[in-house]
């Protein structure tokens, strides 16, 4: 039998708990939209099974069927025993790095495009480019899928105008809060407004917001590649950022961010500072919805706002991950004039998966065309998510299947509306 990291040899011992019940065949957007037994967990956990007691080598068939794991966390709530598979996923990919190193493009990923919020914005800046030259048509592949998904790109980037335009004109004077706002790679590239829209809500709400200047990628991409030394470097300087500033919260618009930071507490840290700090850290971290309705009391302005019909999508790291499900939908049905539509499988995955959107665009699609059906279903003016992942696809997918008339937003960018 093959000698595997420690925690990989525990998730491997728990699977002889599945009894192949097929429950997971339900819930699993792959498999779902490609009935391949390898994609489902069953079939993953029986490819895991063959590598530890036969000794086998990591042939391309597996590592095509790991890569193709969305990691969205389904199958582990349908599953009886519940069998860890998307975790089981993310450390087959650390075994497949260790014996093949980390392919050119995941590492180039990691390493120049996802290094901080400012290198991900120049990147952005070249997909801007590419539109005005209009030579989308000649490339190749997984860059011509990128460049299909990003929406309209911003001419600023929301650090952009903070840090040189706006911060003059926020509200600086004491809340009864200080909170932190932890704006992700994503949010900070493509969508400035939402942070504004969420500074103006939190401001409203008696916080003072505090947007450091120096902090990094969540850090999430990296430890789903199995990059765990970048990964607790980014964790440290990001730690370091927030606690230096004293706030009493921290805040993000995303469920992966808000799910990457809470999980910084879980790190391997070698000295017993580090884990101190990261616990500190990681106690401080909300999403923002579950920050509005469970600790500050959520409040609606008094604007009024026109009647309209809205629908919520669940992110996978906000409803799975965290387990937040009825806050996004109170902040919704709390505001006058919005009329809730609850979707069918509010919880199916969008398809966006970080980069999987790109990297595996046709399998990404069809499990977005389900979404965008359940979407359609409703009637909904707008259609709403915790995650600008979630918003980037959701978008796409307006696009990409004639929805042009529905409208994609945070719900706290309705929210902010009322103030």
């Amino acid at each position: 039998m093959r000698t595997v990291d420690e925690r990989l040899r525990e998730l491997y011992l728990r699977t002889d708990r599945c009894v192949r019940c097929g429950r997971c065949s339900a819930v699993c957007p792959t498999y779902k939209v490609t009935l391949k037994e390898s994609m489902l967990a069953r079939g993953r956990i029986k490819l895991v099974r063959e590598y530890v007691e036969a000794n086998l080598q990591l042939s391309k068939r597996f590592k095509l069927y790991n890569n193709l794991c969305l990691g969205c966390g389904a199958c582990l709530d349908a599953c009886p025993a519940r069998i860890e598979t998307p975790e089981l996923v993310r450390l087959m990919k650390i075994e497949m790095i260790k014996q093949y190193g980390m392919p050119v493009i995941d590492s180039l990923l990691l390493k120049r495009v996802l290094a901080s919020p400012q290198s991900f914005r120049n990147i952005i800046k070249l997909f801007s480019i590419n539109r005005k030259l209009g030579i989308t048509k000649l490339l190749p592949g997984m860059i011509k899928a990128t460049e299909q998904i990003i929406p309209e790109i911003p001419k600023k980037s929301f650090r952009d105008l903070y840090f040189t335009h706006r911060k003059r004109e926020m509200k600086n004077s004491p809340g009864k809060y200080k909170v932190g706002y932890f704006v992700g790679c994503l949010t900070n590239a493509l969508f400035p407004s939402l942070v504004f829209d969420i500074i103006k809500v939190l401001e409203n709400h008696d916080c003072e917001v505090i947007v450091p200047e120096e902090y990094d990628c969540c850090g999430l991409p990296h430890q789903s590649y199995g990059d765990i030394a970048r990964s607790r470097k980014i964790a440290t300087r990001n730690i370091e950022a927030f606690l230096q500033k004293q706030v009493d919260y921290i805040v993000t618009d995303c469920g992966t961010c808000s799910h990457a930071l809470k999980e910084y507490q879980n790190y391997d840290w070698i000295h017993d500072e580090e884990k101190l700090k990261a616990k500190a850290f990681s106690s401080r971290v909300f999403d923002i919805n579950e920050f509005l309705v469970d600790i500050v009391g959520l409040k609606v302005g008094p604007k009024p706002i026109k009647e309209c019909s809205v629908t919520y999508h669940d992110s996978c790291h906000l409803n799975r991950s965290q387990k937040i499900f009825s806050q996004p939908r109170k902040i919704l049905m709390s505001i006058p004039g919005v009329v809730y539509k609850e979707m069918p499988e509010a919880n199916w995955c969008c398809g966006a998966a970080g980069s999987y959107s790109f990297q595996h665009h046709d399998i990404s699609q069809k499990i977005l065309q389900r979404k965008m059906d359940n979407v359609k279903s409703t009637g909904a003016q707008y259609v709403t998510a915790g995650c600008p992942a979630c918003l980037m696809q959701l978008d796409y997918g307006k696009r990409a299947f004639s929805l042009n008339s529905v409208e994609v937003l945070h719900p706290v960018q309705i929210l902010a509306r009322t103030f």
